[in-house]
């Protein structure tokens, strides 16, 4: 094979000239984009799509680094910015690093992304809309129908995903624990694009400079803090403080050192990121309450706060936790702001801070962003959220709260299936994806760890497709995954 699969753009090329353009020429891919992970990307969709097309015609494309592709090649399939790709007019004007564009005109198919991860996507896409091949199941046996003349009409279609980030967490990425299914699920996960890329723009991307979420203690830690000062630390009902991760302890929000230390931590982190990526750094930083927790503290000051902002008396978690977090976070906002303008701190509304802040209270600073839990103990995960008379619209009113005060919010979300009986959600994955996709929330989070459950892949696959397009037909894309059946298709759709 040619050296171009050490690249990162690449076209597929047929020897000879075709009448209309036929998925047996060759590959052609632009070697543009220089990190690592976007060249690995690019040898992944680059192979990907070779062997699909394999796969369905039975004919076998050559890859070739751009450029370097035969001179009397007729056609050809091209990954990425490729000069053929610019002297065609497709480029990236008014797309966004996760976009992806598939024409086909001419002889010639385009599958254009301004990175690799959207590059991967446009292969998929063109998969699915020139071949009928698709990706249904993590083992990568799925029933494709064989069409050695298989020939792909014009189009040029533009995918903007209604939810941009999308993340659909299967819990099967840990090398340890899940070694000889790990591969498989990262191909998974980037064949049906439900995980999000580093390369997408900085005021999505999360900080690694602490956890992604549970963070707060990364910026105050116990291990270093507590033993000399318990007083940074949260209060519990037992009138005690705690300083344990996860373990019913959360930071003081009302101690002025535990704020001058925490800000102290975020000014280091955006320094450390501006050092390491001062052309595209990430702009988005985590500060999120502990887990495994009912509170988040008990102190006097504290308490004093909540009641500023609880709907209950003498509660906390009817608003005033919220409100009690919020208030910390703002004035965070602000004074981060006032040195590095574009950075965002992302914040849970989480078990007891879920609930918003008593009307007029309080309000939300331009660069917080609310990251709202659809926490599962309150939620029937097979129901539409917006279902009236059900217990559900209790937490869509929730949403509703939060999106009334402040268009800044993400989600994370839960479908934790069971492992006793078969569960199929596709009512409600696609009404949840037109309520998320109508009120523009920009990034899901959906947690769903795979145990081997029936139907997992179905569910999975189907937020794959509904998140970046909410409108589509449910039951077709549901006839779709049911190929993977085989010859019993019919009777598991039925």
């Amino acid at each position: 094979m040619n050296k171009a699969m050490t690249v990162a753009a690449l076209a597929v090329f047929c020897s000879g000239a075709c009448p209309a353009f036929k998925v047996a020429d060759a590959i052609v891919v632009k070697a543009n984009f220089p990190a690592k992970s976007e060249a690995a990307a690019m040898r992944f969709a680059a192979a990907e799509l070779t062997n699909a097309i394999f796969k369905t015609t039975g004919r076998l494309l050559k890859i070739y680094e751009d450029g370097r592709e035969p001179a009397d090649a007729k056609t050809a399939i091209h990954l990425g910015p490729t000069a053929a790709a610019t002297a065609a007019g497709v480029v990236g004007d008014g797309m966004r690093n996760g976009d992806w564009r598939v024409k086909c005109e001419k002889g010639m198919a385009f599958l254009y992304g301004k990175t690799a991860y959207a590059v991967t996507r446009a292969a998929f896409d063109f998969l699915e809309r020139m071949c009928d091949y698709h990706v249904l199941t993590f083992e990568g046996d799925d029933v494709f129908v064989p069409n050695p003349g298989c020939e792909a009409a014009e189009c040029d279609v533009t995918t903007r995903p209604a939810i941009y980030g999308r993340s659909v967490y299967h819990a099967m990425h840990n090398y340890n624990k899940y070694p000889e299914t790990k591969t498989y699920w990262d191909r998974y996960s980037r064949a049906l694009g439900t995980d999000i890329p580093e390369t997408i723009e900085g005021q999505y991307r999360v900080s690694r400079q602490s956890r992604r979420c549970h963070s707060a203690f990364d910026y105050l830690p116990p291990e270093k803090w507590f033993k000399e000062h318990p007083e940074y630390y949260s209060m519990g009902p037992d009138g005690r403080r705690h300083g344990v991760r996860n373990a019913q302890s959360q930071l003081c929000y009302t101690n002025p050192d535990t704020y001058r230390l925490v800000l102290e931590s975020l000014e280091r982190f955006v320094a450390a990121d501006r050092r390491a990526n001062p052309v595209d750094p990430p702009l988005v930083y985590d500060f999120t309450q502990m887990d495994n927790s009912s509170f988040l503290c008990l102190c006097p000051e504290c308490k004093k706060v909540i009641a500023k902002y609880d709907r209950k008396a003498d509660g906390h978690n009817e608003g005033g936790d919220a409100g009690l977090q919020l208030e910390f976070v703002n004035r965070l906002a602000r004074d981060i702001r006032a040195k590095y303008p574009e950075v965002q701190i992302r914040t849970f509304a989480y078990v007891s801070s879920e609930r918003a802040p008593k009307p007029g209270t309080i309000a939300v600073e331009p660069n917080v962003r609310i990251w709202w839990c659809d926490v599962y103990s309150h939620s029937d995960h097979t129901i539409p959220l917006r279902t009236p008379g059900h217990y559900n619209e209790l937490q869509a009113r929730e949403l509703d709260e939060w999106l009334a005060l402040t268009k800044n919010v993400e989600i994370w979300d839960y479908m934790l299936y069971s492992d006793l009986f078969p569960e199929v959600s596709p009512d409600a994955i696609k009404a949840d994806a037109e309520y998320f996709a109508a009120n523009r929330i920009p990034q899901i989070f959906m947690e769903t760890e795979y145990r081997g459950q029936v139907f997992y892949e179905l569910n999975y696959y189907l937020m794959s497709k509904l998140y970046v397009d909410p409108s589509q037909d449910v039951d077709a894309l549901m006839r779709t995954f049911c190929r993977s059946y085989g010859a019993a298709a019919d009777e598991m759709f039925a």
